[in-house]
This record gives C-alpha cells, structure tokens and sequence, in this order.
C-alpha cells in the first residue's frame, strides 16, 4: 500500500463519525501526529 493510501485511510476512519461542522470547526491533524500513528516519516 502506498504511503498516501495509508494517509487516506487513517484520516477517513479517524473522521468517521464527526459532523462537518466538527471538521470545519474543531478537528485537525498534524503532520507529527500521523507520522506517529503510521510509523512513517513526514
């Protein structure tokens, strides 16, 4: 799996079960913190 699928799919099952108003508002992500999740370099 190429390291942008895994990008991907985290991101889609960490926003699973937000409202938009969540995700416009309130939530975001970090480079460091995906890159620790994944084990992956930024």
């Amino acid at each position: 799996m190429k390291r942008i699928n895994k990008i991907y799919n985290y991101l889609s099952e960490q926003t699973q079960g937000l409202k938009i108003e969540d995700l416009t508002e309130k939530v975001g992500f970090s480079t460091i913190q995906i890159s620790n999740e994944l084990g992956i370099l930024k």
